[in-house]
């Protein structure tokens, strides 16, 4: 996933393809959204509540089809849309949005071992008027890894909530940069 991100090329899986994530562990709707594991989700059923390395893997997953995103946004035909947005270009911000949506459900879904059972908050210094960072400690490292305390893992933070497709490779690194 890495490389496909930094060479601004499709991932190698094909993550599209459901059966074989579901093959893999990943607990998935038939519309392809994770299933909750957290018990106080309304949508939340036993049988598909995931371990934390699974819930984990799920992340991977979704970071996968974001970077796909990013490599499709810069194969938009100029001929397409040379002045707006174009039919290729709805298509992908519909993508966006689905995109964004399955990344609020991942994260709506995780259950209490994926939030800070411990904060630390900064003591202020005077003498320091720079802030401090806020200390935080998680049941097990790899709940940790996901950071899910902070403001959603969303694609919203990588680009612009409604982004412009780009029609070029420089605007999506420009808009990556930002």
């Amino acid at each position: 996933m890495l490389s496909a991100f930094i060479n601004n090329t499709s991932t190698r899986l094909d993550t599209a393809d459901l059966p074989m994530w579901r093959s893999a562990g990943l607990k998935l709707t038939p519309e392809g959204f994770v299933c909750p594991s957290n018990p106080q989700h309304p949508d939340y059923t036993p049988e598909n509540a995931m371990p934390d390395d699974l819930i984990s893997n799920a992340l991977v997953w979704l970071l996968q089809k974001l970077v796909n995103f990013i490599a499709a946004g810069d194969d938009v035909p100029e001929t397409l849309s040379p002045q707006g947005l174009g039919i290729r270009q709805q298509e992908l911000l519909a993508y966006w949005q689905s995109l964004d949506e399955q990344f609020r459900i991942w994260h709506e879904g995780l259950p209490l071992s994926f939030h800070a059972t411990a904060i630390r908050s900064p003591t202020p210094n005077p003498e320091d008027p720079r802030p401090g960072v806020e200390e935080k400690w998680f049941p097990r490292p790899i709940c940790c890894t996901t950071n899910p305390t902070s403001p959603p893992p969303t694609p919203s933070p990588l680009l612009n909530p409604t982004p412009t497709i780009p029609t070029n490779r420089s605007t999506t690194r420009a808009q990556l940069a930002l």
